[in-house]
Parts: structure tokens; C-alpha cells; sequence
């Protein structure tokens, strides 16, 4: 990697392990694709499962454990159903956590910023549709997001804000109002 090329960062989401749709090959290809790009960092925005079984969840960790660059994981609504949540943080830890990606001196001054922030959050709810964070993690948020130089990134499952013209509102997370003014406050780059 140069010294000024950018941050490379890939997103994947609702995989559904487990689910009648669920398409192996693309998952494999999907994958190959992900590491020929190279990222510094894959970020996993949930749905690993269908229905939150231990071996969907196993299966799902089968294709991520593939992936050649760094993953943060976050559980989606489908994930904490049936105790699923229980077996997210068996295999993949906590629901709720925080990585920096500090990049070198010539790398941070070609591209103006001293590294990448992400904080991932869990907005499922168990056995529900439904998400939120909750302001008791409001001051977490708060206290990782405190790196004024780093580009800023929040990974959740569900939308902060509605998705137009694509019938997404049932999937905005409860508290979104405040979360969006925090996110905001905090000066947040990448939702």
C-alpha cells in the first residue's frame, strides 16, 4: 500500500446465513472480491443469521473468518432472535465496541487525517424487528468519538435516518432524533 493511497474501507451486510435464499457462491465471491480490493478494514453491519441459530451464526463466521483484512462485526435484528445475541458474543464479543486504525506519518499527511475511528454499535432488540441504542450509551459514544482529527465512522444495523423511496422507515432505530443530533454534534463522517 502507498503512502498516499486512501482509506479503503468494505461494507457487508444481511448475509442470512440460514435463510432459503441464502446463495453460498455469491457469499464465496463476495469474499474474493472483498479481498482482492484490499481494504484496511471490513465492517459487518449484521444479519449474519436468519433466525440467531448457533450454527447459522457458525456458518456465518466461516465465510467472514475468510476475509483477509481486520472485521468489525455488529448483530442485526435477525440475529438476536432465539437468544442469538447470546451466541454472537460466544463468537464474535462484544455487541458494542470501538477500533482506531492509526495510519502511518506519510500516509496520515497525504490524506490529511491522523486514522479511522469506528465505533460499532448493536441497535437489535431480542426477538424483535425494532432498533435502538438508548442514550445510557450516549456518553460510550461520546468518550470513543473523542479523536478530532480521525475520520469518523458509526456502524449499526439499523437506519438513523428513513431511506426515500425505498418503504425502509419500519427500520429507523427508536431513538433517532437523538442519536442524529449526537452524531451530528460529534461530527460524525461515515453512518
Amino acid at each position: 500500500m502507498s503512502d498516499a493511497e486512501p482509506v479503503r474501507l468494505a461494507h457487508l451486510s444481511c448475509i442470512h446465513c440460514g435463510a432459503a435464499q441464502f446463495d453460498a457462491d455469491l457469499l464465496s465471491a463476495t469474499v474474493a472480491n472483498i479481498n482482492r480490493s484490499r481494504p484496511d478494514l471490513v465492517l459487518v453491519a449484521g444479519n449474519l443469521t436468519e433466525h440467531g441459530y448457533e450454527w447459522e451464526y457458525e456458518e456465518a463466521q466461516g465465510y467472514l473468518d475468510q476475509i483477509e483484512a481486520p472485521l468489525i462485526v455488529v448483530p442485526g435484528s435477525d440475529d438476536s432472535r432465539n437468544v442469538g445475541f447470546v451466541h454472537y458474543e460466544h463468537l464474535f464479543g462484544d455487541r458494542y465496541r470501538a477500533h482506531r486504525l492509526e495510519l502511518p506519518n506519510a500516509r496520515s499527511r497525504a490524506i490529511d487525517t491522523d486514522g479511522v475511528t469506528v465505533v460499532a454499535l448493536d441497535s437489535s432488540e431480542p426477538d424483535l424487528a425494532d432498533g435502538r441504542i438508548g442514550r445510557e450509551w450516549y456518553p460510550w459514544l461520546r468518550e470513543r468519538l473523542d479523536a478530532p482529527t480521525d475520520v469518523k465512522v458509526v456502524l449499526l444495523h439499523h437506519h438513523v435516518v428513513a431511506i426515500p423511496g425505498a418503504g425502509r422507515e419500519a427500520t429507523v432505530i427508536q431513538d433517532a432524533g437523538d442519536m442524529l443530533a449526537l452524531l451530528s454534534e460529534l461530527a460524525v463522517d461515515v453512518i
